[in-house]
């Protein structure tokens, strides 16, 4: 079985499970989330470094992109100032 994670639609992290295919890993990962959205955005295999951190209880931070954990960090602070 491998490590996937399941983002769904207004989430930033992924839910985790160990699942062998990707409707698998949907079906598991719906019946552990506890909030948000029911659509699914995207499954991915987790890298060795993701999931040693989701096995340490850490959150994986990577969106659904694969964008960095920092890239919506700055939203909602509004314009800049002059």
């Amino acid at each position: 079985m491998a490590v996937k994670g399941v983002w769904f639609e207004g989430r930033r992290t992924p839910v985790v499970v160990n699942a062998d295919t990707r409707s698998q890993a949907i079906s598991k990962a719906r019946s552990a989330k506890r909030r948000g959205g029911n659509k699914v955005v995207s499954v991915k295999t987790l890298t060795g470094t993701q999931a040693s951190q989701a096995r340490a209880g850490k959150w994986v931070r990577t969106g659904p992109n694969g964008e960095a954990p920092g890239k919506s960090k700055l939203r909602g602070y509004g314009p800049k100032p002059k």
